[in-house]
């Protein structure tokens, strides 16, 4: 197996290439869960322009802003104590 095969399979190039074809063409909005998977976040962000809910697992503001930072548009919790960040 060459690299271009080994990258294929990858469990992150599978998933990209799946959301691909079903998400990004048939859908308004895109929601990743858990939402502490940033690489997933910036994937999708960079090959559609349609919003990005994020949220499970989201515990901290930090992970907030990491999930914000990777092109979420916004978080989904039942967290209150992250509401107002």
């Amino acid at each position: 197996m060459n690299i271009k095969e080994v990258l294929e399979n990858t469990p992150i190039i599978a998933a990209v290439k799946n959301a691909e074809k079903h998400i990004l063409n048939e859908s308004d909005t895109i929601e990743i869960l858990p939402g502490v998977i940033p690489k997933v976040i910036e994937t999708l962000s960079s090959m559609s322009k349609k919003p990005i809910i994020v949220g499970g697992l989201i515990e901290t503001k930090n992970e907030v802003i990491q999930a914000l930072n990777s092109g979420a548009t916004c978080i989904s919790t039942t967290d209150e104590t992250i509401w107002n960040i």
